[in-house]
């Protein structure tokens, strides 16, 4: 049985999901031609919501991806992904931590191809933080126990560097640290 603090959170959680999903623009990606602004005000207050959440991670991410579309899906892993940079951006990490979330649930039912091009630049995003995706992830994993997005990590995780390279998904870095973007 949940407590009345329980569902409140749930509440907030799904507002501010539903809010934020309802926002997102038609074309949301990760990528562009120039450099550009990679938070929204949308953004800004579903990642507030996210700071805020007293639930656990996994009662998050389970929140997170219960009834998504797979558009919603889509626009998840793509929220966490514009935080990774962004957290490279402003040389932060609870950016990068907190939308490894939101980029799970995205990944519990999302499709494969679009998952490996996720996970490669939110690993390259954590290494420039000094942080290693594997780990964060795979102990976000452990606690929520989705078996689809742990087997798409497990599978990302077990290819060659190489082939988990950026360059390897087609997107290609540009700049460093405040000025990093993605083309692909």
């Amino acid at each position: 049985m949940m407590s009345d603090e329980q569902e409140q959170e749930i509440a907030k959680l799904e507002d501010a999901r539903t809010t934020f999903l309802e926002n997102v623009p038609a074309v949301y990606t990760f990528t562009s031609f120039i450099s550009t602004n990679l938070t929204t005000e949308d953004e800004v207050q579903f990642l507030r919501a996210l700071l805020q959440c007293k639930l656990s991670r996994a009662a998050i991410i389970s929140q997170l991806a219960d009834g998504a579309s797979p558009k919603c899906w889509w626009d998840l892993a793509t929220f966490g992904v514009r935080r990774a940079i962004t957290a490279v951006r402003l040389a932060e990490v609870e950016p990068f931590r907190i939308g490894l979330l939101p980029l799970l649930a995205g990944l519990s039912g999302g499709d494969w191809r679009d998952a490996l091009r996720h996970l490669s630049v939110v690993e390259d995003c954590g290494s420039r933080l000094g942080r290693s995706a594997q780990h964060d992830l795979t102990a976000i994993l452990a606690e929520w126990g989705n078996e689809k997005a742990a087997k798409i990590c497990e599978s990302y995780f077990a290819r060659s560097a190489e082939m988990r390279d950026v360059r390897a998904m087609g997107l290609f870095p540009f700049g460093a640290d405040q000025e990093l973007w993605y083309q692909g």
